[in-house]
């Protein structure tokens, strides 16, 4: 008889060249025992995972923290295997991907760009492929800390519970940006500026279930606003 199966999926830096990026392990829940069952090799700098919505898909930023445009990869999650395999990599539009968020339909990507303070936005195929970007943002903002907010970063990305609007967390401008998401036309619209306290520097962000209230956790400042 085969006990459910819990794979835990490990994204790391590889020093900023191709090595073991992503780590996958079988989980026991019960005992906190951990099987390490594939390693991904030769690719670079894979920090940051996400899971799809349905659990067949992993997606993982490629080459972030350097000095050239960052990418994307999609995987598709072998379970009976417990490991992955490629679909496609494609540009992320801008320099340090940090993070990666899904809509609630599971049909789009968005990608947060730490260094050039950019969001791009994917459509994600039947197939669990990658779609090229369909838009790329840039932000030109600063505010009070001067070492790190000189330009604005974008840090992490939210759909709202019901999936009409995105709000993108800028560590470098003290500021929370959102957009009308219209899956209609595959854009982001209609840019509005939340500002946050000088200095907090926005960095992750979670909306309460009832999706009524949302936490901010500010880098820079040390806190969490409600």
């Amino acid at each position: 008889e085969k006990e459910n199966k819990t794979l835990l999926f490990v994204g790391s830096f590889t020093d900023k060249k191709p090595g073991e990026g992503i780590y996958i392990y079988e989980f026991n829940s019960k005992t906190g025992d951990t099987k390490l069952t594939f390693t991904l090799d030769s690719i670079t700098n894979t920090s940051f995972l996400k899971i799809s919505n349905n659990g067949n898909y992993l997606y993982s930023v490629v080459e972030s923290q350097m000095k050239l445009n960052g990418k994307v990869a999609s995987f598709k999650i072998d379970v009976e295997n417990s490991k992955i395999n490629l679909l496609n990599i494609k540009d992320c539009g801008g320099i340090n991907p940090a993070h990666l968020e899904i809509d609630k339909t599971g049909n789009y990507l968005t990608n947060s760009n730490y260094s050039d303070g950019s969001l791009s936005l994917f459509k994600i195929n039947k197939d669990g492929r990658l779609s090229d970007f369909k838009q790329v943002i840039k932000f030109k903002d600063s505010s009070i800390i001067k070492s790190r907010q000189q330009s604005s970063h974008i840090h992490s990305s939210n759909f709202s519970p019901d999936n009409k609007y995105l709000f993108a967390h800028d560590l470098g401008a003290d500021k929370i940006r959102k957009f009308t998401f219209n899956n209609s036309n595959d854009s982001l619209k209609n840019h509005k500026e939340i500002r946050t306290n000088l200095g907090s520097g926005p960095r992750h962000f979670t909306f309460h279930p009832n999706g009524k209230f949302g936490y901010g956790v500010n880098e820079l400042s040390g806190t969490i606003a409600a």
